[in-house]
């Protein structure tokens, strides 16, 4: 995918450098320098004489074009929440000129920049932490806590595979709001998240738990990043209708959630049983320590 989405010129340079398999993100920005994400780092991109490679207008131009698959039209909704997705979970940011009318989003024009995530399949990464998540036919409500780029939604995709194996068939509802989790494009997932899972792509988290609880009687809903206190009451909504939640959210530790004030009652109410702590510092999606409600360290 990366291939059709870059000029050839762009792709050359990072396929002749870049292991893929340890690319995360691809910035560009009209004259300015390409940057690429590469084992939790940023490096600026150069060619074989040492100059740096730098985007021009229609290395941006291409990027839309082959996001929207030459409609823009078509993904007119996914732009106004500054994104494209595509086939295979890769989510294109977009930065631009907003128009606005009375605070609603109305386009993006004249785009400025693009940032390319590319979306890894980590198979049993989230292995070291199952045991403390799961115990026999239990899955415990779980926060899982990163800063951005270190990991979550690989880890969450390996969960939803993992749960789908078990012995005793589990119904999981994953909400995909952003497409990125499952890649799902024309009614088909991109990404193998298991047998077990039904999937609701672009539905924001207060219809995906509401419809979703009711259609679908999932016996755990999984979902990326909670943000404000719309997701906070979907969650403690689903929780009290005895379904289990695997959820994720932007932070550094637990002090940095417990200061979020919406977020504040979903620890010390003891919603969530456990909550994991990743670090992409070393390796992405590399756990740093596990609490349970009561935040004692049960790994650490």
């Amino acid at each position: 995918m990366l291939d059709r989405l870059l000029s050839e010129r762009v792709f050359g340079e990072i396929s002749r450098k870049f292991n893929f398999n340890r690319l995360f993100e691809v910035r560009l920005r009209v004259n300015m320098p390409v940057v690429v994400c590469y084992d939790g780092c940023y490096i600026t991109l150069k060619d074989q004489m040492g100059n740096v490679v730098c985007a021009q207008k229609q290395d941006i131009e291409r990027v839309v074009d082959v996001a929207s698959n030459y409609s823009l039209y078509s993904v007119e909704h996914q732009i106004k929440q500054a994104f494209i997705c595509t086939k295979f979970g890769y989510r294109i940011g977009i930065a631009g000129e907003i128009s606005e009318t009375s605070g609603v989003v109305k386009a993006i024009k004249n785009i400025f920049s693009v940032n390319i995530r590319i979306p890894h399949v980590v198979k049993n990464c989230s292995n070291k932490i199952m045991r403390y998540i799961t115990h026999r036919n239990t899955i415990y409500n779980t926060l899982i806590i990163s800063p951005p780029g270190a990991g979550k939604t690989t880890m969450i995709r390996d969960i939803c595979a993992i749960l789908s194996k078990k012995e005793l068939p589990i119904n999981i509802l994953l909400i995909d709001e952003r497409y990125e989790i499952a890649g799902v494009c024309d009614g088909e997932p991109t990404i193998d998240v298991g047998s077990s899972v039904d999937i609701l792509s672009g539905a924001s988290k207060s219809y995906g738990f509401s419809y979703g609880i009711r259609s679908m009687r999932p016996d755990v809903i999984v979902t990326d990043e909670i943000g404000d206190s719309e997701d906070v009451e979907s969650i403690k909504y689903a929780i009290k209708s005895g379904v289990k939640v695997i959820a994720t959210m932007h932070g550094e530790n637990i002090e940095d959630i417990k200061n979020k004030k919406c977020f504040s009652d979903v620890i010390f109410q003891n919603f969530f049983e456990r909550f994991v702590i990743l670090s992409g510092e070393e390796k992405p999606g590399e756990c740093v320590c596990i609490f349970d409600e009561q935040l004692r360290p049960l790994f650490y």
